[in-house]
């Protein structure tokens, strides 16, 4: 008999950060496993022997390949519910797939932030938009440290690593470290916005 699969469960409305491999793990979910790069959930499937495949895309990588982790399934129905910030409901795709199909995360209406970029309604969106997707990998937006009508930059915090979230007229959104002209470290270290988002199907308006 052949090793058909079953149903794959739907996306999650919301986005987890799990520490390790989980058959629990969401279609969206962040794993964040010891001595492996940074992986998003592209995919999952139930298999006729019960297991769970994730199917997982690597964001931070140059070669941007994907990988098919098979776990057991969990002893009793998952139940856990992801607290993180949400995505859209995006079916699936079928095996063999590298990546979802382009997306935009969900924002909310933030009347603060609004103020902050003033007659710049477009620049508003997309920060909004890059907000959720850092706060996705864990990374914490901090106070707000430039404020000019043509620049815009927030710190960021990731585990600890320092860095700054920055818009200028012309050169658009970028991370850069905080201190002028010095490379990015720790967590940072090779970290090129643009191309993130780009590996996890998030294409700002333009």
């Amino acid at each position: 008999m052949m090793n058909v699969t079953q149903t794959a469960p739907k996306p999650a409305t919301t986005v987890k950060v799990w520490e390790d491999a989980s058959p629990l793990a969401a279609v969206g979910d962040i794993i964040r496993k010891a001595f492996c790069p940074i992986a998003r959930v592209v995919g999952k499937e139930i298999l006729a022997n019960g297991c769970i495949c994730l199917i997982v895309f690597f964001p931070g990588c140059l070669d941007h390949h994907s990988e098919e982790w098979v776990l057991e399934a969990p002893a009793v129905p998952a139940t856990a519910t992801a607290t993180a910030t949400g995505t859209n409901g995006d079916e699936p795709p079928n095996r063999g797939d590298n990546r979802r199909g382009r997306m935009q995360p969900a924002t909310k209406t933030d009347k603060a932030l609004a103020a902050i970029f003033n007659d710049r309604p477009k620049q508003y969106q997309q920060f909004l938009i890059i907000r959720e997707e850092l706060a996705a990998i864990g990374i914490k937006l901090g106070k707000l440290i430039s404020s000019r009508e043509d620049a815009k930059g927030w710190r960021l915090d990731w585990e600890g690593d320092k860095a700054g979230l920055f818009w200028t007229v012309g050169n658009d959104w970028e991370i850069a470290s905080l201190k002028y002209e010095t490379e990015l470290t720790g967590n940072w270290e090779g970290f090129d916005l643009v191309e993130h988002l780009d590996c996890n199907g998030i294409e700002l308006p333009e």
